[in-house]
C-alpha cells in the first residue's frame, strides 16, 4: 500500500509535465494567421494577417483587454483574449527582427502587463462569485 502511495502522485506529477510539454510545442509551432483566427473570432479588430505588424493592431488588443465585462461570457472572453495577446506578444518577440519598424519593447511590456492583471483580476472575480461567501 505504502509503494501505491509514493507512485501514484509520481504518475500524476509525470502526466502533467508530459502534457504542459505538448502545450508548449503545440504554442512554440503556431503561426501568426493561427494567433489572429483565434483573436478575432468575435472581434472588431482590423485586418491583423498582415505580415507587417504594426502597434496600431496592439493598440486595438489593448483597448478590447480594458473594456469592462457586462457578464460570464464576456469576462471569459477578456480572459482568453488576455492569454492570446501573451502569446502573440510571445510570438512578436521570437519572430520579428530587429529593424526600424520594430515594435517598441516597452510597449510590449505595457501590453504583456495589461493581459496579465486581466487574466488576474478574471480569476478573482470568478472565485468571488464562485465561492460562497463567509457569514456576515
Amino acid at each position: 500500500m505504502p509503494l501505491l502511495l509514493q507512485v501514484a502522485p509520481l504518475c500524476v506529477i509525470t502526466a502533467y509535465f508530459v502534457q504542459c510539454r505538448g502545450y508548449m510545442h503545440r504554442r512554440s509551432i503556431q503561426s501568426w494567421e493561427s494567433l489572429v483566427g483565434q483573436i478575432r473570432s468575435g472581434s472588431e479588430l482590423g485586418d491583423l494577417s498582415n505580415p507587417s505588424l504594426s502597434q496600431d493592431d496592439f493598440v486595438l488588443l489593448t483597448d478590447r483587454l480594458r473594456k469592462d465585462p457586462r457578464e460570464w461570457r464576456d469576462l471569459w472572453s477578456l480572459f482568453k483574449t488576455a492569454r492570446l495577446t501573451l502569446e502573440m506578444a510571445d510570438f512578436v518577440e521570437r519572430n520579428v527582427s530587429p529593424s526600424p519598424a520594430d515594435i517598441d519593447p516597452f510597449f510590449l511590456k505595457s501590453l504583456r502587463e495589461d493581459a496579465m492583471q486581466v487574466r488576474v483580476s478574471a480569476l478573482f472575480t470568478i472565485a468571488s462569485i464562485a465561492l460562497p461567501r463567509s457569514t456576515r
